[in-house]
């Protein structure tokens, strides 16, 4: 049982982390010229109802002209679509994502 309540939760994190990455790409004004395959992590913090407390930069694009807006695409977009039920939700108050221009592209 235990197995299966694990796949339900880590089904549950998988969608919505799918619609959090919809709905910072429908607000990323991506830079013109970048390379749509550089890729930044973000680390962000989730208050209640999904507003974002904090963005942090994990690990560089190397472009800060792509790093600042993919922060400040999540910005504009909290708040984020988060699971109703307390204990998944704590699962996803702090979250790593990967952010690449290439992914919002081909998902919006």
């Amino acid at each position: 049982l235990d197995k299966q309540q694990n796949q339900q939760v880590n089904d549950q994190i998988s969608r919505y982390t799918t619609l959090i990455l919809q709905a910072i790409g429908q607000q990323w004004i991506i830079p013109t010229n970048v390379d749509p395959t550089k890729y930044c992590i973000l680390e962000i913090k989730l208050g209640d109802g999904g507003v974002v407390q904090s963005v942090n930069l994990q690990k560089s694009s190397g472009d800060p002209q792509l790093d600042r807006s993919a922060m400040a695409a999540v910005y504009k977009a909290s708040p984020l679509p988060v699971p109703a039920d307390p204990q998944i939700f704590a699962k996803m108050q702090d979250i790593n994502l990967k952010v690449r221009p290439e992914d919002t592209l081909t998902t919006s």
